[in-house]
């Protein structure tokens, strides 16, 4: 009985050691499980990030994409070359609006001041009378001007500011100031205009000096002129191939959206308005006013400040366009985190999806799909175009020796004839811009080309037509 009992006690005894040793090792190979999962999670990171980047090149056709993420103060680059140049398009807004932050602290321009006291001359209208416009509204996007070209046009080359201000200074306006929302490069090329009256510089001096320097942004310049670096070239689009584009940059333009960057600037930039970059005390205290979304004066719902969009989660940021670079900074100061992604081709819904689509990553949340841009979209319209344009001539050659196929050549030169009215009209009136500035500079090489034949080829269609009726 005895040994039973001993028996007994030391089979527990073993099996407790059994049951001990194995809930270390499950306790141990947990441990690994969580060291290998937290490393392959950063491995990962990474690995998802680049492919994101190669499925936005593939699909977009964009040739030089360069990444940078911040996160608790951890710079890393992702993509191509960190320190070639890219133009940022309409990032610079938020430059400029810092150095009318900068005037307005130093005592030099109030922000709920008109313009006029300003800017003497200037003299618009709504409706026919004068009206006055503020300095917030500029900044708020409020002011009555409109991106359309029609009405606003830009600078052409070699045009300053003050030659293109000469242009617009008494346009009417669109809505009157303070009541609606509408993005405008005007608006913001009007600041860098009151930065040149009120400071005595020229814009570009001015941002180098009192903006650039300060907050040791080494590479980042107010326009091409006196480069010390390497810009990665611009392209263009065309039949899915992109090719070199080169467009001169109006100086009278750079306030809105033409400083140039690169991807280690735009890491010290996100690190600025995170708060985590070491910058004088007066420039963190502006950057904070840069953020103060007041909501009352943002007429139309839009949340625009300074060159910044607020969003309803708490993230802040802006994107750039230019007709071969595009841009997007997104930044979240509760996660300390923020992404900028710099592309060298006009693909600027492509270039805000990839943005979006890291800083999800980052934050761990749902990875949106990737997005086409809409010149992508119009390249592979208009290159189904030039190739249903090419066969429809030979048809209509044809067409002219069967007098059974005179109904069906009919039908086809009316419906392609149709068609290029229907483009005619509707491609001027979504842009907001003749077809000469669509065709010049933004849209692909495939638009204009294919426009081209299906207007050859309408009256190709027409002219066998009438040959046909006077046969008979």
């Amino acid at each position: 009985m005895r040994r039973e009992r001993v028996a007994k006690k030391e089979f527990v005894m073993k099996r407790k050691t059994v049951v001990s040793f194995i809930l270390l090792c499950s306790i141990i190979c947990c441990l690994l499980y969580n060291q290998k999962s937290t490393y392959a999670k950063e491995v990962n990171d990474e690995e998802e990030i680049e492919q994101l980047i190669r499925e936005t090149k593939t699909k977009a056709k964009i040739p030089s994409i360069s990444v940078v993420t911040v996160e608790n103060g951890k710079v890393q680059y992702y993509g191509d070359d960190s320190k070639k140049l890219y133009e940022i398009g309409s990032m610079t807004k938020a430059f400029t609006a810092l150095g009318i932050l900068y005037l307005s602290k130093q005592g030099q321009l109030d922000l709920d001041a008109e313009v006029q006291m300003y800017l003497h001359d200037f003299a618009p209208t709504y409706k026919g009378k004068k009206v006055s416009v503020t300095v917030n509204d500029l900044l708020y996007q409020t002011s009555g001007y409109t991106n359309s070209e029609k009405d606003y046009p830009s600078a052409t080359a070699n045009m300053s500011l003050k030659d293109w201000y000469d242009t617009i200074y008494n346009a009417p306006l669109t809505f009157a100031p303070g009541t609606q929302y509408a993005y405008s490069n005007t608006n913001y090329n009007l600041l860098g205009m009151l930065i040149e009256r009120v400071s005595g510089q020229s814009y570009a001096a001015f941002m180098q000096e009192k903006i650039l320097k300060p907050l040791n942004l080494e590479h980042t310049f107010c326009g091409n002129e006196n480069l010390t670096q390497d810009m990665i070239s611009g392209k263009r689009l065309g039949y899915g191939f992109t090719f070199n584009y080169e467009q001169p940059i109006a100086p009278g333009t750079i306030p809105a959206g033409y400083f140039l960057s690169n991807i280690e600037d735009m890491g010290q930039w996100i690190a600025i308005q995170l708060g985590t970059a070491d910058i004088p005390n007066e420039y963190e205290e502006l950057i904070l006013q840069s953020h103060e979304l007041d909501t009352n004066r943002n007429a139309g719902g839009n949340d625009y400040y300074a060159g910044w969009i607020t969003y309803d989660d708490g993230i802040m940021g802006h994107s750039g366009g230019t007709c071969n670079y595009s841009s997007r900074l997104l930044y979240d100061r509760k996660d300390d985190i923020g992404v900028c992604v710099l592309t060298n081709l006009n693909a600027v819904a492509s270039t805000d999806r990839l943005c979006e689509q890291i800083l999800a990553r980052k934050q761990g949340k749902e990875i949106p799909k990737f997005c086409y841009d809409v010149w992508r979209i119009f390249d592979i319209i208009f290159t189904v175009v030039t190739i249903v344009a090419l066969v429809m001539m030979v048809v209509f050659r044809y067409a002219l020796k069967r007098k059974s196929k005179r109904m069906i050549s009919i039908l086809c030169a009316i419906l392609l004839s149709v068609l290029t009215i229907t483009f005619a009209i509707v491609i001027p009136f979504i842009f907001q811009a003749s077809w000469v500035t669509i065709i010049r500079i933004w849209a692909p090489y495939s638009m204009g080309i294919g426009m081209l034949f299906l207007i050859i080829c309408c009256a190709i269609g027409m002219h066998s037509c009438i040959k046909r009726s006077d046969k008979r």
